[in-house]
């Protein structure tokens, strides 16, 4: 007990907390998206998850463009300070330090941004099953191109 022990540093790994909570959003919209009761509701809340599959997306592809040691600012300040749930902003974050989607994913991501907003939790918009299943292709799109591209 006598000599002081020096607690380890374990640097949080953002890009990997990102992908992650890009997969679990991913599998929350699929399963909203399984027949049962209350559609509506249902519908809204899988294009709500499908939209964090593209932040999340995009903020670990922003990552990755930096070294480790600058994530945790990153996060504090970008993420969570500037672009907080812009799409459109994070994709301008990817331009700034020249990373730039492929048409394809280009595509995919303002298919999505077009219909969705994380305020969609508090306001639910009318949507149905074929537009729901829209959006989350295109997430889906999406987050199978990232990791591929990881």
């Amino acid at each position: 007990r006598g000599a002081s022990q020096t607690p380890e540093v374990v640097a949080l790994d953002y890009i990997k907390m990102y992908m992650n909570s890009m997969r679990m959003h991913l599998d929350a919209s699929l399963a909203l998206l399984v027949p049962g009761f209350g559609a509506m509701p249902r519908f809204t809340m899988a294009v709500y998850h499908a939209g964090y599959v593209i932040e999340c997306g995009l903020k670990a592809l922003y990552l990755t463009n930096h070294s480790v040691s600058r994530h945790e600012r990153i996060v504090n300040e970008e993420f969570k300070k500037k672009s907080r749930h812009d799409l459109q902003m994070t994709v301008g974050l990817l331009k700034k330090v020249g990373l730039y989607l492929p048409l394809a994913q280009k595509r995919n991501v303002l298919s999505v941004r077009a219909r969705w907003t994380s305020e969609m939790r508090y306001q639910p918009l009318a949507t149905d099953h074929t537009n729901a299943l829209d959006v989350l292709r295109a997430a889906q799109r999406f987050a199978n191109w990232l990791e591929e591209f990881r």
